[in-house]
């Protein structure tokens, strides 16, 4: 079942992405969310078969690129879906082709989204906090720390000033006070990730489904990527002389 998803991507891909369109790209109606289901599951099946090519799926997701920027310039709140999925793949070792593909979406959403909807892409910035923001902003990525960076800082900004117009309810699970928080946790996540390196997730859990079966019977060797991987972890000194 692993293969055949990946064996299928690049069809699912031009079916997802322009559904009835026919490749016109006049039709910015397609919903992103079964992308991002497509990219999750892709992402596992690399998990379970290490012996495929990881670039794969994202270089025949590259091919659909500029009519996945479109859709995402014209809905970026649910376009984070795509690119949270997108930053996970920090995991599976595919960096050049992650930057590559993942660096405009960046720059689509945060560049797209209105200030007030900043909340939205909390997710995603605790995501990238995990990874691929610390690797880019010690070098280690090509990905723009900065277009990051600014939009954790205003997802902050906006969860504050929520905050103080409304006061906080420590019983308001979804409150300004939940808000503030998640976006203070970015930067924790941030500056954890940066002292400690990246951890090692386990890629079934992070949408709350049970592993597959046969999965935790697998070999070592197949049940995680990166455990055979140098787990990225910047030495102390180049975090001093970072700037």
């Amino acid at each position: 079942a692993a293969g055949s998803l990946l064996d299928a991507c690049e069809y699912a891909f031009g079916e997802l992405l322009h559904g009835e369109d026919n490749g016109n790209g006049g039709d910015l109606s397609v919903s992103l969310h079964p992308l991002a289901a497509w990219l999750s599951a892709l992402r596992k099946a690399l998990h379970l078969l290490p012996a495929r090519d990881v670039s794969a799926p994202l270089q025949a997701l590259a091919r659909h690129g500029g009519r996945l920027q479109d859709l995402v310039r014209a809905r970026p709140t649910e376009a984070a879906e795509i690119a949270l999925q997108l930053a996970r793949w920090h995991q599976v070792g595919c960096d050049a082709a992650l930057d590559e593909m993942l660096g405009p979406l960046l720059g689509c959403i945060f560049g797209s989204v209105d200030a007030d909807a900043c909340g939205g892409l909390l997710p995603l910035l605790s995501e990238l906090a995990a990874g691929c923001w610390p690797r880019a902003a010690l070098g280690d990525s090509s990905l723009d720390w900065r277009v990051v960076a600014e939009g954790a800082c205003a997802a902050f900004h906006v969860a504050a000033a929520a905050l103080s117009a409304g006061g906080a309810d420590e019983d308001e699970r979804d409150g300004p006070l939940a808000d503030a928080e998640a976006a203070l946790g970015v930067w924790q996540t941030f500056a954890v990730t940066v002292r400690e390196g990246a951890r090692v997730f386990d890629p079934f859990a992070d949408d709350g489904l049970p592993a597959p079966a046969g999965a935790e019977g697998a070999r070592p060797e197949k049940r995680s990527r990166l455990r055979e991987q140098a787990r990225w972890r910047p030495e102390p000194e180049r975090i001093a002389a970072c700037e």
